[in-house]
């Protein structure tokens, strides 16, 4: 039914490494996010996909992909909160946040604003 397929599509927006034991676990991609995670493996930077699309989850994706530390920037404090549920170990960095930064976290959520804070940490 059409209320099943929603489930199914918020089900494929967003996992988290400590929820998933394999990759096995979640929905099988979607082939416009295949298609995505395909450009970003040959040098694309910016993920551009419309509404409801699963970019969160190709996010996830290349984060669990990722060798060395992740840092994912948002405009909005509204999309840090969105962001901290769907990647809850990753170490947040904006408003009400910065008195609680872990240097040693395995990723970071950043809006921003904040960046400037995170300019000692190296990303690869």
């Amino acid at each position: 039914s059409e209320l099943e397929n929603l489930d199914v599509e918020a089900d494929a927006l967003g996992t988290d490494r400590q929820s998933t034991s394999s990759s096995d676990a979640r929905p099988p991609l979607r082939p416009c996010q295949e298609a995505c995670l395909e450009a970003c493996g040959k040098g694309a930077r910016m993920i551009e996909m419309a509404c409801g699309s699963g970019k969160t989850r190709v996010m996830r994706e290349l984060a669990d992909r990722a060798n060395g530390t992740v840092l994912i920037l948002v405009p909005t404090h509204v999309l840090l909160a969105q962001f901290a549920k769907d990647f809850p170990s990753f170490c947040c960095v904006g408003m009400g946040y910065n008195h609680c930064i872990d240097y040693d976290a395995e990723g970071f959520i950043c809006v921003y604003d904040s960046a400037h804070l995170l300019a000692n940490i190296t990303f690869e």
